[in-house]
């Protein structure tokens, strides 16, 4: 690929800052106050006041078997949610990551790796229908698609199910598994 790319985050203050990590430059925006914006000028993340509750009704259970495991069933689970149909295990074997797999396969959206933000941060992709995709360290995965006051609304292929959990214990086991999220926005070029 080749290109570096930037993301501008502009404080409540009105202070600028540049980034190379998308994750890095959502933490500071959401320290800040701020938005982020990629290097088109478009709204990658902002501040602002979320949904009460909100979940991707379209998003169902779905089960990792011998044949394809967690990660691939959440890769499955996101690009049918963007209507494109795709086995993404053979791929997985092949050492493509979880990016480069969304950026091939769903047109017009900028992938975004959140390493290292907070639950509460990556809950504005959910709260505008986006699915955040969380890896943990003993390689499975699992899909964040809503919230409440309360719980976080996660797809988990270990038991096929969609279910709640509740915030504080969802936020303490996706740090204790590093905070390794992967979502996207929409509309990008």
């Amino acid at each position: 690929e080749g290109t570096i790319e930037t993301w501008f985050v502009y404080g409540s203050s009105g202070d600028v800052a540049l980034f190379s990590e998308a994750g890095e430059a959502v933490n500071r925006a959401y320290d800040a106050g701020g938005v982020v914006l990629d290097q088109n000028g478009s709204y990658v993340w902002r501040k602002e006041k979320q949904h009460v509750r909100n979940q991707i009704m379209a998003i169902e259970g779905a089960s990792a078997t011998e044949e394809r495991d967690a990660l691939a069933v959440c890769l499955d689970t996101v690009l049918a949610y963007e209507g494109v149909t795709r086995s993404t295990q053979p791929l997985l074997d092949q050492g493509f990551t979880v990016a480069e797999i969304l950026k091939e396969n769903i047109s017009n959206v900028q992938v975004l790796d959140l390493e290292d933000c907070c639950l509460e941060s990556i809950l504005y992709y959910p709260d505008r229908e986006i699915p955040v995709l969380a890896t943990l360290e003993d390689g499975n995965a699992v899909l964040i698609v809503g919230f409440n006051e309360q719980n976080v609304v996660i797809m988990n292929p270990e038991n096929g199910q969609v279910y709640k959990v509740g915030m504080n214990d969802a936020t303490e086991w996706l740090e204790e598994n590093g905070n390794m999220f992967v979502t996207y926005v929409k509309g990008i070029d």
